[in-house]
């Protein structure tokens, strides 16, 4: 199957803290699915991106998880925005929330995710 349209989930959010913060809009996947996510981040010099994904099993009134690792550390370059990819496959629903390194400057951050047709 193809892949579907290209979907933007968080459009130029500004992080400026080291708290969890701007959680993206969800996504859910069907069984089989794999999204392609791409995060792109204008930094400022010293401070680097944390991309946390969160899932949960609701559709409504939702439990979303609390803590985790980062799936993506985007850090300062010469090209701005500076763009990041990943895969995520085998969750229900999930949404992206960022965090900074530091709390002394901020990131204009978008992202946008493809699902690959593939349902099982």
């Amino acid at each position: 199957m193809a892949w579907g349209s290209k979907t933007q989930i968080s459009s130029a959010v500004v992080v400026n803290s080291t708290t969890k913060q701007d959680a993206s809009t969800a996504a859910t996947l069907n069984p089989g699915e794999v999204a392609h996510v791409q995060v792109d981040a204008d930094l400022t010099a010293g401070s680097s991106l944390l991309v946390y994904v969160q899932t949960t099993l609701d559709d409504s009134t939702e439990n979303w998880d609390d803590s985790g690792q980062p799936w993506l550390i985007l850090d300062p370059v010469t090209a701005d925005p500076n763009a990041g990819s990943f895969l995520i496959t085998g969750y229900y629903r999930f949404r992206l929330i960022y965090a900074l390194n530091t709390g002394v400057n901020s990131a204009t951050v978008s992202a946008w995710y493809r699902v690959n047709g593939v349902s099982l």
